[in-house]
């Protein structure tokens, strides 16, 4: 029977926990984007394991990379210094210090009558669009009232 906690190669699967512990300290922002450009924009990417272990699946062996330097960072070459395992931690630190201070957030509640729903949802779409150009942290949930 197959363990289920191993992949191929040695590789632990990082546990569901785990996954989503990085994924919310880092926001899907690449720290190494961040280190580097200081570009805080959400990517898509890969968790890497900074000490190239597949084995070691602790959250302070994991950083959230974008694609392009998740193969910056596993390329080995003797002609280009590569990244280090200890740079890119400093640049994860860097980036969950960032993230969690200085940060406000507001909650906004709009309720609207199935009647002033076309009217409201123009108001909120535009709202969303102003608030998008100056961060990339805006989040609008629709969902149904339900009395109370």
């Amino acid at each position: 029977m197959k363990d289920l906690g191993k992949t191929r190669k040695g590789r632990v699967s990082v546990s569901p926990e785990v996954r989503q512990e990085v994924l919310n300290r880092s926001r899907r922002r690449c720290c190494m984007c961040f280190g580097l450009k200081g570009d805080l924009g959400v990517k898509q990417g890969q968790l890497a394991h900074l000490s190239r272990d597949p084995s070691n699946s602790r959250p302070s062996d994991l950083a959230y990379l974008c694609q392009e330097c998740h193969t910056l960072y596993d390329t080995k070459s003797n002609r280009v210094l590569g990244f280090t395992a200890d740079e890119v931690r400093v640049y994860r630190d860097q980036l969950y210090a960032e993230l969690e201070q200085n940060k406000v957030e507001w909650r906004l509640t709009i309720r609207a009558s199935k009647a002033e729903y076309s009217a409201a949802k123009i108001a909120v779409d535009k709202a969303k669009s102003i608030l998008s150009e100056y961060t990339n942290d805006v989040d609008f949930i629709e969902g149904q009232v339900y009395p109370r």
